[in-house]
């Protein structure tokens, strides 16, 4: 609502300004349409006169408030300008193409992803500066904490209680199985491993996974079945093919894999 206390003339140009702004926004991004007024509100919300809408970078603005109403051609059309916008602030960070993909990975879901019903984190984008140069400095943070994230060693993550033959179990033949483990997940395409990473290390759910790879939630769902079902039968095979026990043993081995896999995909994938 603009302030009716304004002068006529005020309010009649500032009207002017936001359907100027809301234009120059559509024009930008013509594959973006959103519904009625509602770029022209967010902009009234932060600027209450034409001079501190003139301030504002209104196409950037166009384009991040749409991703943060979750418009599925503005969050294309951000994720393909993204390697472009943070590619060099992450490259000063760590060059390696791998490195850059992982942040580009993390960063996505970091900038368009809300958690516990809060909006992402591009919802906080103003405007006051290009989005590039927001993103850049977004990319660097993300850059900096990863690389600042000493890597945690494989270990197997065990139910609270075991049986003592677990137990036994863990100790005999714990070397081997972190081996087993450690081979497997490291083998793992790096879709696949972007894939489990984001739902076993940054906790997204099916919906959230779902809205980044642009599949419904119950294709994201079998991915995640298809892959964790994959992996297990491969470590139950490399673990059959090196130890030497009988059936009945080997079976323990293979629960004590199954009951560790979630806790070591969070720490070898971190």
């Amino acid at each position: 609502m603009i302030d009716g206390s304004l002068p006529a003339a005020a309010i009649a140009g500032l009207e002017s300004a936001l359907a100027a702004a809301a234009g120059r926004g559509r024009a930008a991004w013509p594959s973006v349409v959103l519904d009625g007024g509602a770029f022209e509100r967010y902009l009234q919300a932060r600027a209450q006169s034409a001079d501190a809408l003139a301030s504002l970078a209104v196409e950037d603005l166009y384009l991040a408030f749409a991703c943060a109403q979750g418009h599925a051609a503005a969050v294309r059309a951000f994720v393909a300008r993204l390697p472009q916008d943070a590619g060099a602030a992450i490259a000063r960070i760590d060059p390696s193409p791998a490195f850059r993909d992982e942040v580009l990975q993390r960063l996505q879901v970091d900038l368009l992803v809300g958690e516990r019903g809060q909006p992402p984190a591009i919802a906080g984008y103003r405007g006051e500066g290009s989005l590039r140069a927001w993103v850049r400095a977004a990319a660097t943070r993300r850059a900096l904490a990863l690389r600042g994230t000493a890597p945690q060693p494989p270990a197997i993550g065990l139910e609270p209680c075991l049986s003592g033959e677990l137990d036994f179990i863990k100790v005999r033949y714990r070397d081997q199985i972190n081996e087993a483990l450690e081979e497997e997940l490291a083998a793992l395409p790096r879709r696949t491993r972007s894939l489990l990473r984001l739902h076993y290390v940054d906790g997204l759910g099916i919906d959230q996974l779902g809205a980044i790879y642009h599949v419904s939630r119950a294709t994201a769902a079998r991915w995640i079945a298809r892959e964790r079902s994959a992996l297990t039968q491969r470590i139950h095979l490399r673990l059959h093919a090196r130890l030497r026990m009988g059936p009945a043993e080997l079976e323990s081995v293979l629960r004590l894999v199954a009951s560790g896999l979630r806790v070591s995909l969070e720490r070898v994938l971190s």
